[in-house]
């Protein structure tokens, strides 16, 4: 029965997909309980609010002696709220949410105060919701929303009907954050918390479904190019750092990812191609220590000594290392400039005595170069 296998593949593939639809659906119920939850608590937090009156500070002007905004939602008012500037702030949809008030309950406390209520406990509906989409962790995600539900201060925001304004800039930060909030920049921002917390292999794994969600995606592709240099793959990560390059929306990630593409090919001894990206960086920032560091020893394995010796005096203006003292000495003895040589590398083991290269060339250039006739120039 040749059909059999088949049949067989096909059935535990279907017992698969059904286990994973069963578990989308109780993480959907687990979600959709525990918002239930959050907006029925803070509602009955913040219940008392509807017993409240107006009060003179800023409620008469906003409400119950805005002809305006009394006046309920018409044609004119609407008009009115996406034109004026009264109370000193352009908020239209403030003003929209007190005519509906008005339209709805007139000039009763009570309803103006539970429209408050209800929009704070939908905002911290949707903080749960972005955060449990973004990371994964709905108990934690849970416990933050509703912190935010109860914490004090936001009680003014709810309580006072004047305030409605940062309950509906509230909603909208909310929404838009997760309407920007793409896969993509989800993925990458829990690569990007993984590798702060040491996970390397985890981050990359989200750094990699941000880029397939979106091959463009800078962050992901100079991520990975870095995981895979960090981890001695650098032949790897050169087509990730192009690609950066490429997609990298501004003049410091460029910068990031030129300098280092130029690290990757340093470490396959690549160095033509390596100075070409360092000098791509200092293009963009004549002054980057790295870049300057990078094209100085790719052009000192090339041979170039007085354009390595350039670059290398550059970085030490902004970071006297030893460890550049005694490139610069390489680079200078390779000149033939003994005397400036032996400064160089006396100067490194000043700043790091016992410096063991710096000491072996010291050494070496002090038993070639004759005492009497001193170092040729």
């Amino acid at each position: 029965m040749p059909a059999r296998p088949s049949t067989l593949a096909q059935q535990a593939e279907g017992s698969r997909s059904a286990t994973i639809a069963l578990k989308e659906f109780w993480q959907r119920r687990r979600l959709l309980l525990l918002s239930a939850v959050l907006f029925a608590g803070t509602l009955l937090l913040y219940g008392p609010v509807v017993s409240h009156q107006f009060i003179n500070l800023d409620d008469d002007q906003y409400v119950t002696r805005n002809p305006h905004v009394t006046a309920g939602l018409t044609a004119e008012g609407f008009r009115w709220a996406f034109h004026t500037f009264e109370m000193g702030n352009w908020h239209p949809l403030a003003w929209l949410s007190h005519m509906l008030d008005c339209s709805i309950f007139g000039l009763n406390p009570a309803g103006h105060h539970y429209s408050s209520v209800l929009l704070h406990a939908l905002n911290a509906v949707l903080l749960f919701l972005l955060f449990a989409r973004a990371t994964g962790a709905v108990g934690c995600s849970f416990v933050v929303a509703a912190l935010f539900a109860v914490h004090p201060l936001n009680v003014e925001s709810v309580a006072w009907v004047a305030e409605r304004k940062t309950l509906i800039s509230t909603l909208f930060t909310f929404l838009t954050f997760g309407a920007y909030g793409s896969d993509e920049l989800i993925e990458t921002n829990l690569g990007e918390a993984y590798n702060a917390a040491g996970q390397a292999e985890e981050a990359l794994r989200h750094f990699k479904i941000a880029k397939a969600l979106d091959p463009h995606c800078y962050l992901a592709l100079y991520n990975i190019g870095s995981y895979l240099v960090e981890h001695g793959r650098p032949a790897e990560s050169i087509p990730e750092f192009q690609a950066a390059i490429q997609y990298s929306g501004s003049r410091q990630n460029t910068l990031f990812a030129h300098a280092n593409l130029g690290e990757a090919y340093l470490l396959l001894g690549e160095n033509a191609q390596a100075e070409r990206a360092f000098a791509g960086a200092l293009r963009l920032d004549p002054n980057s220590f790295v870049a300057l560091l990078g094209r100085g020893q790719a052009l000192l394995r090339m041979k170039r000594y007085s354009e390595a010796e350039t670059e290398f005096a550059r970085a030490l203006l902004g970071r006297p290392q030893p460890e550049l003292f005694y490139l610069l000495g390489v680079a200078l003895e390779g000149e033939q400039r003994f005397d400036l040589a032996l400064e160089a590398y006396t100067q490194a083991l000043r700043l790091a005595p016992g410096m063991p290269p710096a000491q072996a060339r010291l050494s070496e250039l002090q038993k070639r170069t004759p005492p009497a006739s001193g170092p040729a120039r």
